[in-house]
């Protein structure tokens, strides 16, 4: 019944934002809808889209700061810092959408897990979703520049309709244009959101408050955390100040109750049942503390991205490594592993063996060994990460009847079947989890990926993940987990 979690969700949330606790819920989705479809491994699309995630996490560079060590960016100069105008509107990214000004604007923001910044970008490409400002009559401008090519600025921002003196925020929102000798006035207009934490090794760019920090100042949220939740593969929920772990209970046990009163849709004795099993489930005086499994960020990694340590990873209930660095990130497609981890987990799968390609040359073809994995589309692969002295399904569990029909043969864990080039596959799939260079390569030198695993979009879905961005110098930060 897991297909039908979040139409019913979605209901439940509307009518549930700034309502007695104070969190804000939003609907998340995937620019161009799922990753993985219905048709063949194109590995040459995939290798190509490694290559591009793997280039956002060498941005930066490890140093020390007051005995930690910190994130620090690599731009230099500062008017060519182009990852700040590169960002808007690209393929692959998670957004949400805000509603700004007076008379409302509807702007597509994208959720950046490695910068806390928020701000927008405009252009005069004519691509992507601008904000105007000219339109908008809640708009103020300011005469100071929080950033060498970003001007202050702020609006209305608009959550909820259901209370009229709740649902809008005044919130600083930075303008930021490239020179008009640059090339990045061709790139799209668009927002983002900053989800990485504050305080000591902050990867802020801007000397403006992060989103988060914003809601927090004017009370509009209590807890200092966000949550995020993956529901299929092209929709989830950001929630700000709180989670959806009452919301995901609420739906599971009124799909489940009300089955059994079916011809009595509207019966006393079935809202007495539903807020019983509620009551056991989610007490009402319980928050996110009870709800999670949580686990310090790792004190071990550079300070400035949400990091953490797997103490354990297993396959069919065997533990084959233990104490694996990782890093979460919602953009990152795959999961990407350290090469001689990725192995050792391949190896314990019955039949997985590394993927290796036909290149086609002009006077001959041979082969090369990519870092690519395939495994027989018809296993049944269970892969688990153990975190907190808990185990969280990766690849296991209930499959849903979307997947079935839209995402690739192999189930879950597939990126397709392998494309022996004859236009037809094989009864072999290529694996998700996907050895990772970085650490290994020049353009990686210092910045402190080697050994790293990366947990991306397939790692946050069935799951609910919160993260306590701690206090203001960001001690404290915790990252909890949920099985949904």
């Amino acid at each position: 019944m897991r297909h039908l979690i979040g139409g019913f969700l979605f209901c439940i949330l509307a009518v549930k934002t700034f309502a007695n606790a104070p969190t804000i819920h939003l609907p998340i989705y995937r620019r161009g809808g799922r990753f993985a479809r219905h048709e063949l491994a194109n590995i040459t699309a995939l290798t190509r889209t490694i290559s591009q995630v793997e280039e956002r996490y060498s941005r930066t560079y490890t140093d020390v700061d007051r005995n930690r060590i910190v994130r620090r960016w690599h731009d230099g100069l500062i008017y060519r810092d182009r990852h700040m105008l590169d960002e808007a509107g690209l393929q692959g990214l998670w957004y949400t959408k805000l509603q700004v000004g007076e008379p409302r604007q509807t702007l597509e923001i994208d959720l950046d897990m490695l910068s806390p910044d928020f701000y927008t970008i405009m252009t005069t490409s004519g691509q992507g979703l601008k904000y105007d400002t000219f339109s908008s009559n809640t708009h103020e401008d300011f005469n100071d520049f929080p950033h060498a090519i970003c001007r202050s600025s702020s609006d209305l921002f608009y959550f909820s309709d259901l209370i009229s003196d709740m649902n809008s925020v005044r919130l600083a929102f930075p303008i930021c244009q490239a020179p008009k000798c640059s090339r990045h006035t061709l790139a799209a207009s668009g927002s983002i959101l900053g989800l990485s934490p504050l305080g000591l090794g902050s990867l802020s760019r801007l000397e403006s408050s992060s989103f988060i920090q914003q809601l927090l100042n004017q009370q509009k949220i209590q807890y200092n955390l966000f949550s995020l939740t993956i529901l299929d593969s092209a929709s989830g929920v950001l929630s700000f100040g709180g989670t959806i772990a009452a919301e995901v209970e609420e739906t599971k046990i009124r799909q489940e109750i009300g089955l059994k009163y079916i011809d009595q849709p509207d019966s006393q004795a079935k809202e007495e049942e539903v807020n019983g099993a509620l009551r056991f489930a989610i007490p009402p005086s319980s928050t996110h503390e009870r709800h999670f499994k949580w686990t310090d960020v790792s004190n071990g990694a550079a300070a400035g991205w949400h990091m953490t340590l797997v103490t354990g990873v297993r396959v069919a209930g065997v533990k084959i490594l233990k104490n694996q660095p990782v890093l979460l990130d919602i953009n990152c497609p795959f999961i990407l592993a350290p090469p001689v981890a990725a192995a050792r987990l391949y190896e314990s799968i019955s039949g997985a063996r590394r993927l290796v390609t036909l290149l086609d040359q002009p006077h001959e073809a041979w082969y090369e060994a990519t870092r690519f994995w395939s495994f027989p589309c018809l296993s049944a692969i269970d892969i688990s990460f153990e975190i907190a002295g808990w185990q969280y399904p990766v690849v296991s569990g209930e499959r849903l009847r979307e997947d079935d029909i839209h995402g690739p043969a192999g189930g879950r864990f597939s990126l397709g079947k392998v494309d022996v080039g004859t236009n037809s596959g094989t009864g072999y799939c290529v694996g998700l989890i996907v050895e990772t260079a970085m650490g290994l390569r020049k353009e990686w030198q210092g910045s402190d990926m080697r050994d790293i695993w990366v947990l991306g979009e397939p790692f946050f879905r069935g799951l609910g993940i919160a993260f306590d961005l701690g206090d203001e110098k960001g001690k404290g930060s915790r990252i909890g987990l949920r099985t949904y």
